[in-house]
């Protein structure tokens, strides 16, 4: 018995060794800083009692550090959020990598290179079944929407299949190269219709924002944004996921990660949580009665569920 206690007790040791590697994650963030922590204190909580170990990129144009030295301790899983977050996991990481707080098109360009054995992705934007969803929900009777697109934008007839599905009648407003977003909205929109604005930099961005949403609100034009701050600046509604929402999803995906590692991750997809956000004081102006932000939610939860 003397002879097998030293045995069982190195045993027991690593043992707790896996299991402590189990029990630890890397956050790697390269968000703002309100952002990043709203993000990892609602990360941390759901993952509890897994221990979240920070890493915070340096700002943009500053010499980025490399990957604490964790990783090689048996970490099972490392999550980003942000862009260049996510570029220096897939390039350094040697686990499996899930990315948040990323869009599609730069996921896709990163994960062409990326080293990290496998990885994934919960993409910033909304997937356009749910923005269309909650403009079915918001639209009048006698409304119909309009999307601003680039003029070489190839994704028409997806746009118009997704309408079909989502029972919205859709018009496509082109915009030609070098013209003006607010002038091709006053001369091509009126106030029957409702803008839905894709996010899509080339057309919103901090230069023309301001301009649209002027000339949509002397119209009596109601737009649908993609973000609180544009609900704020004066859209009416808008469906985006929080940093509490993308912390929620991604903890969602850690949790089966990590209760089985053979199962992997799952494909790059849209974030399961979003949030509802509106401003009914523009709404009131332009005589639209808008439901409650949790009514709109549940009922976006239950066309995607098949529900409703």
């Amino acid at each position: 018995m003397h002879r097998i206690l030293p045995f069982l007790l190195l045993a027991l040791s690593l043992c707790q060794d896996v299991s402590a590697g189990a029990d630890r994650l890397i956050l790697v963030s390269s968000l703002l800083e309100e952002h990043h922590t709203r993000f990892r204190d609602e990360l941390a909580s759901a993952l509890a009692p897994t221990t979240l170990d920070e890493h915070r990129l340096p700002p943009a144009g500053r010499e980025p550090h490399p990957l604490p030295p964790l990783q090689a301790a048996g970490t099972p899983l490392i999550i980003t959020a942000g862009a260049r977050a996510c570029a220096q996991g897939l390039s350094q990481a040697q686990q499996p990598v899930l990315c948040t707080f990323i869009t599609e098109a730069a996921y896709r360009r990163l994960a062409g290179q990326a080293r990290a054995p496998r990885h994934s992705a919960l993409f910033l934007e909304q997937p356009l079944s749910r923005q269309l969803n909650l403009a079915s929900l918001l639209l009048p009777p006698d409304g119909g929407l309009v999307v601003l697109r680039p003029q070489a934008a190839t994704d028409a007839d997806s746009l118009r299949a997704a309408a079909v599905r989502a029972g919205v009648s859709l018009s496509i407003l082109t915009l030609p190269p070098g013209d003006n977003p607010a002038r091709r909205i006053q001369q091509g929109m009126d106030r029957h219709q409702m803008l839905l604005a894709l996010p899509d930099p080339a057309i919103y961005n901090r230069h023309s924002i301001h301009g649209i949403l002027l000339t949509t609100y002397r119209k009596g034009i109601a737009v649908i944004g993609f973000s609180d701050s544009f609900v704020k600046a004066g859209a009416i509604a808008a469906v985006h996921s929080t940093p509490e929402d993308m912390a929620r999803a991604s903890a969602d995906i850690a949790s089966v990660f990590l209760a089985d590692t053979e199962t992997g991750l799952p494909a790059p997809a849209h974030p399961s949580r979003f949030t509802v956000t509106l401003n009914h004081r523009v709404a009131q102006t332009l005589s639209l009665a808008l439901p409650p932000e949790a009514r709109l939610h549940d009922q976006l939860r239950d066309m995607e569920a098949g529900t409703r």
